[in-house]
């Protein structure tokens, strides 16, 4: 990627801008906390991952309590950004992978089907992340989602994704 002077300038007020993104992931407004979830994933998918990765640990801490949010999009905002951070920064996304996961799971229950996706994308980056420590589990708890009603109804796309993305590589 090229150098930029937006990206240098986030860079350089990194702390500040991390630090309230994390204030807004817990506002009161809900289309603040979905914003803050989009921009902590902007964050990792976009900034030099040296940069990122001491403010990392923070962000996928804030993300996993908008997992559990009222609002479905501040839900789906923080799976897209948690499976950012978890593609480029798995160590730091360590402490928080057993709340992670297990939120994931729930919310391929979801009633909104796009939340559905963007758990199953979450999943998958997660068995990306941490290989086949995390790639056994989601195999075997695959199987009983798939026979438990209303799971990934509606979503093929999030089983697609969810059964390539977790499968071993043959290479």
């Amino acid at each position: 990627p090229h150098p930029s002077p937006g990206i240098d300038a986030v860079v350089r007020t990194l702390p500040a801008v991390v630090s309230f993104y994390v204030g807004m992931a817990e506002a009161e407004n809900h289309a603040v906390r979905e914003a803050a979830c989009l921009c902590a994933g902007e964050l990792a998918a976009k900034l030099p991952t040296a940069a990122l990765k001491p403010h990392a640990s923070s962000l996928v801490a804030a993300l996993t309590d908008c997992l559990d949010d009222q609002s479905w999009p501040v839900r789906e905002g923080a799976c897209t950004a948690c499976a950012q951070l978890l593609d480029h920064f798995a160590p730091e996304c360590a402490v928080q992978l057993p709340a992670l996961l297990r939120t994931f799971w729930e919310q391929l229950a979801d009633n909104i089907p796009s939340v559905r996706e963007s758990a199953a994308a979450a999943l998958a980056a997660a068995a990306r992340a941490y290989g086949d420590d995390v790639r056994k589990d989601l195999v075997r708890e695959l199987a009983v989602v798939l026979y438990a009603p209303n799971v990934l109804r509606g979503s093929p796309h999030a089983l697609t994704v969810l059964v390539r993305d977790v499968s071993p590589n043959p290479n």
